[in-house]
């Protein structure tokens, strides 16, 4: 099949972090074919942060299930179908492993549709193993839990694309710092500084936080290592409060912004940062797609799954380090929350990165 005939749709309406873990699989079809169409539906919010990504020709968006339930989320989400309808798809690719992915596969046109099997063999209802292998054209049978995300989505992509062994890394577009559009008030003269520290230090999920007092002592200890240290956070009072009072322990160092940064702004500048240290969120896949130096507070998630694959970045878990290749102590755990790690073991972590990286 010629390059220039190739039109492909990935389908992963899921949150923002799985998102941007979506575009080295579209980067590898853009790389293999370059002039295929490569279209995309996610869930509406998480557009943002593929400012970065040039790979896909449209992005499609359908309504956020948590937050625009029932029939107002269906209708939504037909809207976006509809649209898709207008183009034939040569290849459809269901990558969220959900039964909302696979109706819009289901619904949308298309010559071929891949989608993994185990999912709905191991999980699904009698409904589910019934008709999606009649009606969806290729399944493949992979347990997504023993892959990295990146690993499970280029998967499906690979067995049919003609695509590389292996997905290229994660990678962001030079982005240009904007003090305005990052909703920063910064002196005048400004200018970045090569030791800058970025330090998102917010998450809506409880046990993925760290608890306010051990970031402050944190900061404490790292300020006069660096120049520089920008916060970012999320919408919440509660992380607008520790942003403010983590800037009022260094004023003329420790910068914040008036509410959450723009992701292209926070590649701007997480892109040529000393660090980048936070918790378990989208903003950790953009540090490592800026290629920036990480350390990261764990809590339950799996590691093998979402864990930074960078040999220049580093998980504190249950108070020890662990880096990449991440194994069976570091999969999915409910009982782990990120509190259980100490500011000293943060610590350590970032003084081991730091040292590894240069002065």
């Amino acid at each position: 099949m010629p390059a220039s005939s190739l039109r492909c749709l990935f389908i992963k309406p899921k949150l923002i972090g799985d998102t941007l873990l979506l575009t080295p699989t579209l980067e590898a079809v853009r790389t293999r074919h370059p002039d295929a169409t490569i279209d995309i539906l996610i869930r509406r919010g998480c557009e943002s942060i593929l400012e970065g990504c040039s790979a896909p020709n449209r992005i499609f968006t359908t309504a956020r299930p948590d937050t625009d339930r029932g029939q107002r989320s269906w209708s939504s989400q037909w809207a976006a179908v509809q649209e898709i309808r207008q183009t034939r798809y040569d290849w459809i690719f269901e990558c969220s492993d959900s039964s909302r992915g696979r109706y819009a596969a289901l619904l949308a046109r298309g010559n071929r549709t891949v989608y993994n099997r185990a999912e709905i063999e191991r999980y699904g209802g009698q409904w589910d193993r019934l008709i999606w292998p009649q009606v969806l054209t290729d399944g493949l049978r992979f347990e997504w839990r023993d892959l990295h995300a990146i690993e499970g989505s280029y998967r499906l992509a690979r067995e049919f694309l003609d695509l590389p062994a292996q997905p290229p890394a994660l990678d962001y577009r030079p982005m240009r710092f904007d003090p305005v559009a990052a909703r920063m008030k910064l002196p005048a003269g400004f200018k970045l500084s090569d030791r800058r520290l970025i330090v998102h230090c917010g998450t809506r999920l409880a046990s993925k936080a760290w608890p306010d007092d051990r970031w402050v002592e944190l900061i404490r200890h790292l300020a006069p290592r660096f120049d520089q240290i920008f916060l970012s956070i999320g919408p919440s009072e509660a992380e607008l409060r520790l942003a403010q009072r983590l800037a009022e322990l260094a004023p003329q160092r420790v910068f914040r912004p008036s509410g959450p940064l723009p992701w292209a702004q926070l590649a701007a500048l997480l892109q040529g940062a000393r660090l980048f240290l936070g918790v378990d969120t989208a903003a950790l896949h953009l540090a490592l797609a800026c290629h920036c130096p990480s350390v990261v507070v764990w809590g339950p998630a799996s590691a093998v799954v979402f864990g930074p694959q960078s040999p220049r970045a580093a998980i504190v878990i249950d108070n020890r380090i662990a880096r990449a290749p991440f194994g069976p102590a570091e999969a999915h755990d409910e009982a782990r929350l990120a509190s259980r790690n100490s500011t000293a073991a943060v610590l350590r972590a970032a003084e081991e990165v730091l040292g590894e990286t240069g002065p």
